[in-house]
């Protein structure tokens, strides 16, 4: 599996947040890119409730939402081909989800 350029915007946004968040206590600059990603959803949303009323509302949180699962799901499942056996069975763990 050889994820495209698309795929892989939300999992590095989701790296330079967890990474940030990490870093912010010794250097509180770091979280200037979790609050540029926020005001950029913010601006989403902003256009959301024009356009959609009151349920625009929620297009921010269903954004952030999306971004970081999808971000996750393709992580564990780029980690899950990386260990699978060098006969190419998949361990019980994995098959299980675990």
């Amino acid at each position: 599996m050889r994820p495209r350029l698309r795929q892989m915007v939300p999992v590095l946004n989701l790296i330079l947040c967890a990474m940030a968040l990490a870093i912010a206590p010794v250097w509180p600059v770091a979280l200037l890119w979790p609050v540029v990603y926020l005001a950029a959803v913010l601006a989403v949303t902003v256009v959301a409730c024009l356009r959609l009323g009151g349920i625009g509302v929620w297009s921010g949180v269903a954004l952030v939402v999306m971004h970081m699962a999808w971000a996750l799901g393709l992580l564990r499942r780029m980690i899950g081909f990386g260990l699978r056996s060098a006969s190419g069975r998949v361990s019980r763990m994995q098959r299980d989800g675990g």
